[in-house]
């Protein structure tokens, strides 16, 4: 019964550490592709939109935008998967108790936020490249 106590606590541990590690990995991509971005998207910026209509120009700002609060999702949901969500935490009576059960829990509420944070990147390089097909596609003026 020892062992098998011993082996489960092993794994929820590296379990944990796996999902920590996973979630570490994916900000640095994220940070590399939407570092490459914002790169092409100043080089770029300054006659992106010479000739475009005013309705043309806010299909633009809007598909930017999107892109910019799915980047910002990604990176804030990827860090709470990574990290957590820094706070006090008293380790006195009941509280170590609780402490305790929530580190062991780490890995199934972090999976979660690791999932939309991988959606959420998806879906800003999507709206980015929205973003460059209006630009190269849109008929100027």
């Amino acid at each position: 019964m020892r062992l098998a106590a011993s082996a489960l606590e092993e794994a929820l541990a590296a379990q944990n550490s796996w999902v920590e590690s996973t979630a570490e990995k994916w900000l640095g991509a994220n940070t590399a592709i939407f570092g490459l971005f914002s790169l092409a998207g100043i080089a770029t910026a300054k006659d992106a939109l010479n000739g475009l209509g005013k309705a043309q120009k806010w299909l633009v700002a809007i598909a930017l935008l999107t892109a910019v609060g799915a980047a910002a999702g990604a990176v804030t949901l990827g860090y709470r998967a990574a990290y957590g969500w820094p706070r006090m935490v008293s380790v006195e009576g009941e509280d170590l108790l609780k402490w305790y059960a929530e580190t062991r829990s780490y890995a199934p509420r972090a999976i979660p936020f690791l999932h939309r944070a991988l959606f959420l990147s998806f879906a800003s390089l999507g709206a980015l490249t929205v973003v460059m097909l209006l630009v190269w596609l849109l008929p100027r003026g």
